[in-house]
């Protein structure tokens, strides 16, 4: 595969909605984990991305994972649960885009085995974690990041600061408005990052690098549209003074300053649209325009308090659209294509599994029900489903007027997946194999063993809208489903005592005297 045929590949994911769960990381780090498996894979087997099939693929994950076996370097796994990370959404958009020869289906198939092999779910990890002894991670692809280096790129681009503010240049900076604080921020936050991430210095910047890096600027710096059209100009000027003191090339200087050039419109346009800004920028944003103290911890506290119990910092920026429980972003229609699409809905749920554990497998559950046997991966798939319809209500939660504890992501999507895990460990089956029998049993136990029946027949009735409306069940049946639900519920409730099992609480229904 050439280079063209690999960028092809990669813009064609990078524009996709399959993405947006990637956006956790750096998109270099992404680009380069996609660039190198199907370098791999091209090696290997004289193909382009457009010929692999289910057994190629099969066979370079299996080789990732053995080489991460067999290095003596205590990241090696971290490294893998990185790649695998990527690689599975990547995978899996890949064969649903149909440009190649896999298979959907089969691909799921082995990701599941393969994590079942390693103890992998293709959760993304942090990458700060990737470093033991160094501050930075290191990743297979860059040199290796050193302390001293760091260091003295932080010493000398200190001096050529501090020696341009005594400068006529600099003078004439001030001028349009742009401050020394400012500009430190930025130079700091440009080479720390330049070397950070990419491990170029000051003296070896390439254009991509630069483009890297302010898109970082955008997303986290604490500098608006306005100022930033001032300070990268200014530090382009202090750029080309170290240039002419004979601490920069001369020549890399004058480079440095036209690529800033090429690249401060884009970062302005950028800077001026929010949905850009990293979830530390919304926030503090946020309170700025609220008028909180940002020293005051008490008042901070409270606001991210009630950030978590709203569910998330802000509606989504775009009209139609909705932000995710970590704070992605998605339009209008990228919303709609989350959920009309399993796959991403898999994807997507998989990164807000509540019970990462698995305690769901190990509590008591019958082993055989009206000829259904429990099994463990049966169990597993009753749990997973519960999570992506547990999404599902909760990126709904508007339509469905839910109660305020069922605007708060990890509430709902715990509950739900819950109530799967039940369904499935007492009658062995899925939500979508409910039958209006049991949910009027399931109703009873409600009323007898939990603090708050009406919000879980709240949340039990948004769980069957879903089933029904999201095809999961036939027309009509959801409706029945909440018709038994509702038959169950007494008309005088009464307070209960101490929370039942739904098993005891299913024994004393039995039994009771009439």
């Amino acid at each position: 595969m050439t280079s063209s045929d690999i960028e092809t590949v990669w813009s064609t994911f990078r524009a996709a909605t399959a993405y947006k769960v990637l956006e956790i990381y750096p998109e270099q780090i992404v680009k380069q984990v996609v660039f190198t498996f199907t370098s791999m894979l091209q090696e290997v087997n004289h193909v382009d991305a457009c010929q692999w099939d289910n057994q190629m693929v099969a066979e370079g994950l299996t080789v990732l994972n053995q080489q991460a076996q067999q290095d003596s370097d205590p990241l090696a796994l971290t490294i893998l649960k990185l790649n695998y990370s990527v690689l599975k959404p990547f995978l899996l958009f890949w064969a649903k885009a149909k440009e190649s020869q896999l298979q959907v289906k089969p691909i799921r198939q082995f990701l599941k085995e393969f994590e079942v092999v390693t103890g992998m779910d293709g959760s993304p990890i942090d990458v700060d974690a990737l470093s033991v002894q160094d501050p930075i991670p290191d990743q297979p692809w860059l040199a290796q990041w050193q302390e001293r280096t760091a260091n003295d790129i932080q010493r000398y681009t200190q001096d050529w600061l501090t020696a341009y503010l005594t400068s006529p240049a600099w003078a004439q900076d001030q001028a349009t408005g742009v401050t020394e604080d400012q500009l430190d921020r930025l130079l700091t936050y440009v080479v720390t990052q330049g070397y950070d991430k990419y491990r170029k210095t000051p003296k070896s910047w390439s254009k991509k690098v630069l483009a890297g890096v302010l898109d970082e600027v955008v997303a986290n710096l604490d500098l608006t549209a306005a100022e930033l059209s001032l300070t990268i100009p200014a530090m382009g000027h202090l750029l080309e003074f170290a240039g002419e003191q004979g601490w920069l090339n001369a020549k890399k200087a004058s480079t440095y300053q036209r690529y800033l050039t090429d690249l401060t419109p884009e970062t302005i346009e950028r800077a001026k649209d929010d949905s850009n800004f990293g979830p530390d920028k919304q926030i503090f944003n946020a309170m700025v325009a609220q008028g909180i103290d940002i020293e005051d911890e008490a008042a901070v506290r409270a606001f991210l308090e009630q950030i978590k119990a709203q569910g998330g910092l802000v509606d989504s920026k775009y009209e139609g659209g909705m932000r995710l429980p970590d704070g992605i972003d998605l339009t209008a229609d990228e919303y709609n294509l989350l959920l009309d699409d399993d796959d991403l809905l898999y994807t997507f749920a998989e990164r807000y599994e509540p019970d990462p554990g698995q305690d769901y497998l190990r509590k008591h559950h019958v082993m055989t029900y009206d000829g259904r046997k429990w099994q463990e991966d049966d169990a597993d798939s009753a749990h997973v489903f519960g999570i992506v319809v547990g999404l599902q209500v909760w990126l709904r939660r508007q339509d469905y007027q839910l109660s305020q504890q069922w605007q708060v992501a990890e509430n709902t999507l715990a509950m739900v997946a819950g109530v799967a895990d039940m369904l499935y460990s007492q009658h062995l089956i899925t939500l979508e194999q409910s039958t209006p029998a049991i949910w009027q049993e399931f109703g009873r136990w409600i009323q007898d063993a939990t603090p708050d029946p009406d919000g879980m027949r709240e949340l039990m009735r948004a769980i069957a809208h879903v089933l029904q409306d999201a095809g999961y069940m036939a027309p009509q049946a959801g409706d029945k489903l909440i018709a038994a639900l509702t038959a169950s519920q007494p008309k005088h409730q009464k307070k209960t005592g101490n929370v039942l099992s739904f098993k005891e609480a299913r024994k004393r229904r039995k039994h009771k005297k009439r």
